[in-house]
């Protein structure tokens, strides 16, 4: 949240608004709708500003999240 407030009002380098808290998800829903949707998480690692301008992969998941996801064929599905 701080790095928002920075970004948005105080450092102006984003538009005031651009990011809505009610909209964010945490890692396990993202999990979870992975799941659902028949897809298997295969890692998430956390993007993380350094010095507001560096960016750094960590196993921290608090900002921002990229993860590998990989689509699982059903049980019992034909294979071609």
């Amino acid at each position: 949240m701080l790095a928002i407030l920075a970004a948005e009002h105080v450092l102006q380098m984003l538009p005031k608004g651009t990011h809505d808290y009610k909209t964010f998800i945490k890692p396990s829903e993202l999990s979870q709708s992975a799941r659902a949707a028949g897809l298997e998480l295969q890692g998430m690692v956390g993007l993380n500003t350094t010095r507001l301008t560096n960016v750094s992969v960590s196993a921290k998941t608090l900002m921002s999240i990229i993860s590998r996801l990989l689509n699982v064929p059903s049980k019992g599905a034909d294979a071609d």
